[in-house]
């Protein structure tokens, strides 16, 4: 909806969704939103780690606590049987009629766009968030 709102930048919309979901008095809204930006913000702190030569910075590393049961299923195994599902085609009829229409009105949309927009654009979001936070906690 961001994107229909104006916010072209996927880091941008995912930022602005972030909000008004963690914002909501939906209780699973909000744990949607957290869920969404861990796999970001997980994401780029396993790449710096892995990029760094300090040992300072795996010992944090290691020190990181578990996630729960919970956490571990919604984050993994619930998003690889999505795909799974997705993969098998589990709904033929709009996998057939609508999907093959949309893939192609998406490609349009990138190959015509394509200067302005950065499929790839989605690490931008940890920084907002990062900012947001640094900004609002402190």
């Amino acid at each position: 909806m961001a994107h229909h709102k104006g916010y072209y930048k996927e880091c941008d919309a995912n930022f602005i969704s972030f909000l008004v979901c963690s914002s909501s008095d939906d209780l699973c809204l909000q744990y949607s939103a957290y869920l969404e930006m861990y796999d970001y913000l997980d994401n780029a702190y396993y790449q710096y780690v892995f990029k760094s030569d300090s040992e300072a910075v795996w010992d944090e590393w290691k020190k990181q606590p578990d996630l729960s049961e919970q956490v571990v299923w919604d984050t993994f195994d619930m998003e690889n049987e999505y795909e799974e599902a997705y993969e098998e085609g589990v709904n033929p009829v709009l996998e057939d009629k609508v999907s093959t229409y949309a893939e192609e009105v998406s490609e349009v949309g990138w190959e015509t766009q394509a200067e302005i927009l950065d499929e790839l654009n989605y690490d931008g979001v940890v920084r907002l968030v990062l900012e947001y936070y640094d900004v609002f906690l402190y």
